[in-house]
């Protein structure tokens, strides 16, 4: 019988504002499965609901598990973010709901 378990790599995005705001200075969090020791993430930012996403922070240890937002992209009202496997960026997990993003403490 084969295993229902994970073999490799996989992350899962974790949130606390589900439909809330995500400030300067909050963070956001995420559990990271079955990587080397030494692999990294980064976290992208969409600010129109995931058509577009843009690049908020690379070259974080995977098992680090969290990130302060401190850039001062655009605000909005329609944000969703997502951590992604730097070695394979086919490899990602995002937020499932949408937020505001004030780029402001």
């Amino acid at each position: 019988e084969a295993s229902k378990s994970r073999t490799g790599p996989w992350l899962l995005a974790l949130t606390y504002n589900e439909g809330g705001v995500l400030r300067l200075g909050n963070k956001t969090y995420w559990v990271a499965g079955n990587f080397a020791p030494n692999e990294t993430v980064g976290i992208d930012l969409s600010l129109d609901g995931g058509t577009n996403w843009n690049l908020a922070a690379s070259n974080i240890l995977a098992s680090q598990g969290y990130y302060t937002w401190t850039n001062s992209i655009s605000a909005s009202t329609n944000a969703l973010w997502r951590v992604v496997r730097t070695a394979d960026t086919n490899d990602y997990d995002e937020v499932n709901s949408a937020f505001t993003y004030a780029n402001a403490p």
